[in-house]
Order: C-alpha cells, then structure tokens, then sequence
C-alpha cells in the first residue's frame, strides 16, 4: 500500500511554516520511515531561527470517509515515525497522510 502525502502550512502574522520533510505528494509504503522536518520564514523568505518547542505537528490518515489520529499534537522538529497500515481493505487505495505543521 502507498499513502501520499498532503501537506499544509499555516501562517502567523508574517511567518510561513515550511513543511521541508516530507515533500507535498511524496509517497511511501506501510513501515517506511517518515521524517518531519519543517522550519518558519519571515515575509523576505529568508529562514528564521526558532527554537524547535515551537513547532507543532499533527498527522492524520484520511480517506473518503473517515480520519484516523497517527500523531496527535507534537511539538518539536525532525521527528520520526513509520508509514501507518490502511485503516481497511476497503479504503486502502483511497488513503492519504495530511500532516500540519503549526507555530
């Protein structure tokens, strides 16, 4: 089974959270290992050191209808995990990871 990724930035005030790991649309198998990795951007673009406690992740599995908790809420940065068995046979070929990354 492969899962695509779905990514999602968030703003606060002029910062944008770049998700950098993994990229929007990458996709793996079941047990692959999976690293979140994302940093903050002022308005110019250039990168802004922030302690990593201030990054929060939340990944979920989603298909037509319904979404499963892989991580719930997780502050820090460079954060490892596996690619999640399909919730059922029936929508397995219809799953998607959507992770967010907030500040």
């Amino acid at each position: 089974q492969t899962l695509v990724v779905a990514s999602f930035r968030h703003y606060r005030g002029d910062a944008v959270v770049l998700i950098k790991s993994p990229s929007d649309r990458a996709s793996f198998a079941v047990g692959d290992a999976i690293s979140l990795v994302g940093s903050v951007a002022g308005p110019d673009g250039n990168v802004l050191e922030v302690p990593d406690e201030m990054l929060t992740w939340e990944v979920n599995m989603r298909n037509q209808t319904h979404s499963v908790t892989i991580l719930k809420p997780t502050q820090g940065n460079n954060i490892l995990g596996r690619g999640p068995q399909p919730t059922d046979f029936e929508s397995a070929e219809s799953n998607y990871i959507e992770i967010t990354l907030t500040i």
